[in-house]
C-alpha cells in the first residue's frame, strides 16, 4: 500500500521489492531513464516480480516498476525475509516511512555533494 493510495500485488505471488533514496541513481530500462534524486523528498520502491522461469531455468525477474513514496506499508499472509542494514529477519507487516528531518553535517568549504 502506498501512501494510502493505491496497492500493488504481484499475479506470481512473488516479488522483490528494493527502497532506496542514497545517491543519485540512474536505472535503463524500456528505453527510458529513471533517476533517483536523494534531495527530492521522495523515496523510491523498485518493485520486481518474479516469474517462472521456462524448462529447467530458474525464477526471473521482470523489468521493475518505479513508484515514488513517502509511506509504504507492505504485508503478507506468510512471513517473508526484510533485509535492513544487513540484517536479516522474517516479518508479516512492515511499514517503511520517510525521516522528514534532516541530518545536520558540517563540511568543508570546498565539498560537493
Amino acid at each position: 500500500e502506498y501512501d494510502e493510495s493505491f496497492k500493488v500485488s504481484s499475479n506470481s505471488g512473488k516479488m522483490e521489492l528494493v527502497v532506496c533514496n542514497l545517491k543519485p541513481f540512474i536505472w535503463t530500462g524500456k528505453g527510458k531513464d529513471y533517476v533517483v534524486h536523494p534531495q527530492d523528498g521522495k523515496l523510491e520502491a523498485f518493485l520486481r516480480p518474479i516469474i517462472k522461469g521456462k524448462m529447467l531455468k530458474r525464477e526471473q525477474y521482470e523489468s521493475p516498476s518505479i513508484f515514488p513514496f513517502e509511506e509504504m506499508v507492505v504485508s503478507s499472509k506468510t512471513p517473508f525475509p526484510v533485509e535492513t542494514d544487513g540484517q536479516i529477519s522474517k516479518e508479516i507487516k512492515i511499514t517503511i516511512k520517510l525521516a522528514k528531518s534532516r541530518i545536520d553535517m558540517i563540511v568543508g568549504k570546498e565539498r560537493k555533494f
